[in-house]
């Protein structure tokens, strides 16, 4: 997913401490917008991060009215980065405010937030573009990890000597079947 920058009307520069203000918007019909504002110091993010996020509420967000804006309004997101270490309590209260948008504190990011450093960022904490999943396709690979795997569980006990159970909806049933059976009998 590619990302561009755009801009919005009305102004940041009275905010003290703050460096950067830069918007992204993902190409294509269902819209992600993502804004970054850097702040070198913790205090001017503890200062400011509620005039970040009215602002965006007003001159951004107030303006999707359509229906086919809805998508957007719940993909926005706003990326506060930092030079110095965040607390805890601090990352806590902005992360979990719920108001606008969804924030997400990033610490320790030094120098200028160019275009390529910006779609980094936003693949490793927005999008997870950046992950790779490695997937068993071999079903003499997943016995080979299976034979190796210990539990003692009583569920890993029913499931381990299953053929994999993709698309296999009534080993599934039956496997879940037992399950809720031991579970049901150990609780008489």
């Amino acid at each position: 997913m590619s990302f561009y920058q755009i801009e919005i009307p009305g102004s940041l520069e009275e905010l003290k401490g703050l460096t950067e203000f830069r918007i992204y918007q993902s190409s294509g019909a269902q819209k992600i917008t993502v804004f970054f504002s850097h702040f070198p110091k913790t205090d001017q993010i503890k200062e400011n991060w509620r005039k970040v996020s009215n602002y965006i509420a007003a001159a951004y967000q107030s303006k999707l009215t359509k229906k086919e804006d809805e998508f957007e309004k719940w993909n926005l997101y706003l990326l506060f980065t930092c030079e110095s270490v965040v607390e805890k309590e601090l990352r806590f209260e902005i992360e979990n405010d719920k108001f606008s948008n969804r924030k997400i504190i990033l610490e320790e990011i030094m120098g200028n937030l160019d275009d390529k450093r910006s779609n980094s960022l936003i693949s490793q904490h927005i999008t997870n573009e950046d992950l790779v999943i490695n997937t068993v396709e071999d079903s003499k690979d997943l016995q080979d990890i299976v034979s190796k795997y210990k539990s003692s569980t009583f569920i890993w006990d029913m499931i381990k000597n299953e053929e994999p159970l993709n698309y296999k909806t009534q080993s599934q049933k039956n496997i879940l079947g037992n399950i809720v059976k031991r579970i049901t009998d150990e609780n008489k």
